[in-house]
C-alpha cells in the first residue's frame, strides 16, 4: 500500500492499528533501482491493540480518525455501535458515540453480510460535526445511507438528528457491499452491492451490477453539501427510484 500512514486490521474482538511512515509497502524498493544495496523498509509495528469489546463478540468493520484534534477515535461495529476509543486512557469508552442496534435506535439489521456496514465523518468534520453510516435497515433488508450530527459532547452523537440521504432496495440478504469514503473533490462516495443472491445473475427484482437501471453494483459518487433529505415533489428525490446511471 502506497503512501499510507496508518493500516488497520480487523479482527473478530479486536482492532490492531499499525503505524508506519508514509512510504511504500515494507516488502518492496518501490522507486529505487533494485541492485543488491537496495533494503526494504522494516516493517511496520503494532503500536495499539483495542481488545474487550462490551459485547464481548463484536465485530469491528472501521477505525475512524475524525480529525477533531482531541485523543480519541471512533470504532463502529457490524452490530450497530459505535463506540469511543480514548487515546488517554487506551480504552473503550462505556457509553457508545452512537447505537443503530437494537439496544438503542433499532435500525441496523444484523447478521450474515448484513450490518452497519460503514462509516465516513465530512472533511470539515472539526467545525461541521456532520458524518455518515452505511447499513442495512432492519425493517426491510434496504440499503441507507444516513448522516448524523455530534452533539454538544464530542464523545456522542445526536441520536436525534439522523437524516436519511439515499435509500436503495435491496432485495436479498447478501451482497450488500458498502464502503464511505470522501474524495478530495468533497464528493461522498459509496460502493454499493449488487443486490444478491449470487453470481451477478440479475435474480433480484431490481436487477444486478451489470444493469444500468439499478444502483446496485455500483461505486456512486454524490454531493451531500447543502443536501435536504425532503425535497419536494417537483425536486430530483433521493430515493434511489429518481436516480439514473
Amino acid at each position: 500500500l502506497r503512501n499510507r500512514s496508518v493500516w488497520t486490521a480487523l479482527c473478530a474482538s479486536s482492532v490492531l492499528v499499525f503505524v508506519a511512515t508514509a512510504v511504500d509497502a515494507a516488502t518492496a524498493c518501490y522507486t529505487q533501482n533494485c541492485l543488491a544495496t537496495c533494503t526494504p523498509n522494516a516493517p511496520a509495528a503494532v503500536s495499539t491493540v483495542i481488545s474487550g469489546f462490551p459485547g464481548g463478540t463484536d465485530t469491528p468493520i472501521v477505525f475512524v480518525d475524525p480529525a477533531d484534534n482531541l485523543p480519541h477515535r471512533f470504532v463502529a461495529t457490524q452490530e450497530g455501535v459505535i463506540f469511543v476509543w480514548s487515546g488517554v486512557t487506551q480504552t473503550l469508552l462505556a457509553t457508545p458515540f452512537l447505537d443503530l442496534s437494537p439496544s438503542g435506535l433499532n435500525k441496523v439489521a444484523f447478521g450474515g453480510e448484513r450490518g452497519l456496514l460503514a462509516m465516513a465523518v465530512e472533511p470539515d468534520y472539526l467545525t461541521s460535526g456532520r458524518f455518515y453510516v452505511y447499513y442495512t435497515r432492519l425493517s426491510d433488508g434496504d440499503i441507507v445511507v444516513e448522516r448524523y450530527q455530534r452533539s454538544g459532547n464530542p464523545e456522542i452523537a445526536d441520536s436525534a438528528s439522523g437524516a436519511v440521504i439515499l435509500r436503495i432496495d435491496h432485495p436479498a440478504s447478501n451482497h450488500n457491499g458498502g464502503q464511505l469514503a470522501f474524495g478530495p473533490d468533497g464528493y461522498l462516495y459509496i460502493s454499493i452491492g449488487d443486490g444478491g443472491p449470487q453470481c451477478d445473475n440479475g435474480a433480484g427484482a431490481a436487477g444486478d451490477g451489470q444493469s444500468p437501471g439499478t444502483l446496485l453494483g455500483k461505486i456512486l459518487r454524490i454531493d451531500v453539501r447543502g443536501v435536504d433529505p425532503t425535497p419536494a415533489p417537483t425536486e430530483c428525490s433521493l430515493d434511489a427510484a429518481i436516480y439514473t446511471v
